[in-house]
C-alpha cells in the first residue's frame, strides 16, 4: 500500500482494525468513532495500525504526554553519550517515558496502552506522532484519522 506524502489514506470500513476478541465487544469501527478498548488485529498493515494509534492518541492532553515522554528518552540518549553513563540515565529516561505514556492512557484516554499487544509498530508510531508534530504535519494524519 502506498503512504500518500505520509498521509495514510482512510480505510474502508475499518474491519480490519479489530481483532475477533474485539469484534465480540464492537462490531465495527464507525467513522470517527473513538477506539476504546478495541485492538487492531495481529495481521494489521501500518496504515490500519497508524490509525488506530492516533484515534488512541485522540485527545491533545494525551499526545502533549506523549510528546514529553518521548522528549525524556531523547534526552535520557543524549546524556548517556554525553556523560558516558554505558546508558544508565537512558534506561532510567526510557522507564520514565514508559509511566508518563502508561499513566496518560490510563488516567486520561482510558485505553491500554498499545506497546503491549504490538510492540514494535506502537513505539514506530510513537515517534512518528513525534517527529509529525515538530513538523507542524500531525493535523493531517489527525484529520485523516478522524479525530479532532
Amino acid at each position: 500500500m502506498r503512504m500518500s506524502g505520509f498521509g495514510l489514506a482512510p480505510l474502508p470500513g475499518n474491519a480490519r482494525l479489530l481483532s475477533p476478541e474485539a469484534g465480540m465487544k464492537r462490531a465495527a469501527l464507525k467513522e470517527g468513532d473513538r477506539v476504546g478498548s478495541a485492538t487492531p488485529a495481529k495481521d494489521a498493515d501500518f496504515e490500519q495500525f497508524w490509525l488506530f494509534y492516533l484515534r488512541v492518541h485522540s485527545k491533545p492532553v494525551t499526545r502533549r504526554l506523549h510528546f514529553i515522554a518521548i522528549s525524556f528518552v531523547f534526552i535520557g540518549l543524549a546524556a548517556s553519550l554525553l556523560f558516558g553513563d554505558h546508558g544508565l540515565i537512558l534506561i532510567v529516561c526510557i522507564i520514565v517515558a514508559a509511566i508518563i505514556a502508561g499513566a496518560t492512557h490510563r488516567l486520561v484516554e482510558h485505553t491500554h496502552p498499545a506497546v503491549f499487544t504490538h510492540p514494535l509498530l506502537a513505539r514506530l508510531c510513537g515517534f512518528l506522532m513525534y517527529f509529525l508534530w515538530l513538523g507542524g504535519r500531525l493535523k493531517i494524519e489527525l484529520d485523516k484519522a478522524g479525530v479532532e
